[in-house]
C-alpha cells in the first residue's frame, strides 16, 4: 500500500527540470516538508521514472548514522552507479582507511601535541575534481541525476564538498534532487543552497498537506473498501493532510473496531467526539497491540536503527529477553509491517517516525547504556576477528563513549578518516 498520492504537480516539476538541463545545465530541485508528508515517496517515484527514461541516477540517503562519517553522502551516491573509471577514481579518493588515532586527537584531551598528524592540503581539491569528473561523466550521453534524500542529515564534509563540486558542473546536463525537512535549520545545507542559487537554477517544492480527496484514497487503500465522507473528513482533519499519519490513523481506527462496512462503504461506528486519537498516538498505536516482549524488542530495534538477522543474539541482550523469545517477537514485528526488509542492509522500521517514537520512549540514560552494550559487543567481535560494520560501531560509540576515550577515537578515525584528511569533529570532540 502506497502513501504516494496527490503529488502529480510536483512530479511534473521534477520532469520539467530534467527536460531543461540539456540547455540550461545544472538545475536543482529542493523538496521540503514536515516528517511524513511524502518527500521520500516523491523522490523514489522520481528516481523510478528517471531510470525508466534511461537517465543515470546517483542516489544517497542520509541518517543519524551516516552523518557522523565524513563524505558518507558523496561516497554512497558514487557507490549507487556503475563503476566507470571516473567513478572508481572518485570512490577510491573517498575510501575509508585506518589512521593513527593519536594523530587525530587535539592536545586538550591528554595526548601529547607533538604526535598530532598533518593533513595534505591538496587532498580536498583533488577529490572535488575527481567527484566533479565522475558526475560530468554520468551526464555525458544523457541527462543524469544526483539524488540526496534527507539532506538535513547529510554529513558536513559532504555538504562542503558538494558546494564546491556542484559549482564545477553547472554546465553539465545534471539535475540535483534533494529532500529536506521544512524549518530544519542547518548552516551547511543553507550555505550549499545559497551557493547553488548563485550559479544554477533552484526550484523549491514545499509539499503541502494532501487534499481531502487524496486522503480519502489513502484511507480506502488501508481499509480495502470505499469510505464515506464523514470517515474521510475525520482522518483528513486528524492527520492534517499528512499521508503517513493518515495511514496510521486509518489503521488505528480499524484495529480499534471504530469503523465498519455498511453497504458498500466504511463508516465510523462512534461519534467523532468519542475518538481520542492524535497523530503521535496513531504512530504508537502501531506497536500498542503488541505484547510486552514484542514491544520491548521493537524498542531495542530503535537503538540499532537497522538490524541484521545475525545480530539476534545481541538484540536479545539489549532487550534483556531470551533469544528464542526475541526470534518470535522479531517475526511478529515483520508480520505487523512495523519492521521491513531493507534490501541488503538488514531490517529497518517501515517509517523513520515509528523508530523515532519508540526511541523517544527510552530515557536518555538508558539509551546511552544500550548504545554502550552494543558498542562493547561489536568491539569484542572485532577483536576476535569477526566482521564488524565500522559505520555502525562508530554510531554506537558516538552515542555512548565518554570524553577522552581513545579507543572510541580510534574507531571513529577508522570509520571516518579518508586518505590523508583530518579526523571528523566527533572524534576530535571525544
Amino acid at each position: 500500500m502506497s502513501s504516494f498520492f496527490g503529488r502529480e504537480t510536483e512530479l511534473a516539476a521534477v520532469s520539467d527540470a530534467v527536460d531543461r538541463v540539456p540547455a540550461a545545465g545544472l538545475v536543482a530541485v529542493v523538496v521540503s516538508g514536515e516528517p511524513g508528508i511524502g518527500k521520500s515517496s516523491l523522490i523514489a517515484e522520481a528516481c523510478r521514472r528517471l531510470r525508466a527514461r534511461g537517465c543515470a541516477v546517483a542516489a544517497a540517503e542520509s541518517d543519524d548514522v551516516s552523518r557522523r562519517i565524513p563524505y558518507a553522502a558523496v561516497a554512497a551516491a558514487l557507490r549507487s552507479v556503475p563503476p566507470t573509471p571516473d567513478v572508481r577514481a572518485a570512490s577510491e579518493a573517498l575510501d575509508l582507511t585506518v589512521v593513527d588515532p593519536e594523530a587525530l586527537v587535539p592536545p586538550d584531551v591528554g595526548v601529547n601535541p607533538d604526535v598530532r598528524g598533518t593533513s595534505d592540503a591538496t587532498w580536498f581539491g583533488r577529490s572535488c575534481e575527481l567527484v566533479a569528473r565522475a558526475l560530468t561523466g554520468l551526464a555525458a550521453d544523457r541527462p543524469a541525476a544526483l539524488v540526496l534524500d534527507d539532506l538535513h542529515q547529510a554529513d558536513d564534509d559532504s555538504l562542503a564538498m558538494l558546494a564546491v563540486v556542484l559549482r564545477r558542473v553547472t554546465a553539465a546536463p545534471l539535475v540535483l534532487i534533494a529532500a529536506t525537512r521544512a524549518h530544519h535549520r542547518d548552516s551547511g545545507v543553507d550555505e550549499l543552497l545559497d551557493r547553488l542559487e548563485r550559479h544554477a537554477e533552484v526550484v523549491r517544492l514545499e509539499l503541502a498537506p494532501l487534499s481531502g480527496g487524496d486522503v480519502a484514497r489513502i484511507v480506502e487503500s488501508v481499509l480495502g473498501t470505499p469510505v464515506d465522507d464523514g470517515l474521510a473528513h475525520e482522518v483528513h482533519q486528524r492527520a492534517d493532510g499528512n499521508p503517513f499519519f493518515a495511514v496510521e490513523i486509518a489503521r488505528s481506527l480499524r484495529e480499534l473496531d471504530l469503523v465498519s462496512v455498511d453497504g458498500d462503504r466504511a463508516r465510523l461506528t462512534v461519534s467523532p467526539a468519542a475518538i481520542r486519537l492524535t497523530r503521535r498516538e496513531a504512530v504508537l498505536r502501531r506497536v500498542a497491540p503488541l505484547d510486552r516482549d514484542t514491544r520491548a524488542v521493537a524498542r531495542a530495534v530503535s537503538i540499532f536503527r537497522r538490524v541484521r538477522l545475525d545480530q539476534i543474539g545481541l538484540l536479545a541482550r539489549v532487550s534483556s529477553l531470551p533469544e528464542e523469545t526475541v526470534v518470535d517477537a522479531f517475526d511478529e514485528l515483520l508480520r505487523a509491517h512495523i519492521v521491513v526488509r531493507d534490501e541488503d542492509r538488514g531490517y529497518r522500521f517501515s517509517h523513520a517516525l515509528v523508530g523515532e517514537a519508540l526511541y523517544q520512549e527510552i530515557g536518555p540514560a538508558q539509551r546511552r547504556h544500550l548504545h554502550s552494550l552494543i558498542s562493547a559487543r561489536l568491539l569484542d567481535d572485532r577483536d576476535r576477528g569477526l566482521p564488524v560494520d565500522e559505520l555502525e560501531l562508530a554510531w554506537h560509540l558516538a552515542e555512548s563513549a565518554p570524553p577522552g576515550d581513545l579507543r572510541a577515537v580510534r574507531v571513529m578515525a577508522q570509520a571516518a578518516a579518508a586518505d590523508r584528511t583530518t579526523a571528523p569533529e566527533t572524534a576530535a570532540a571525544l
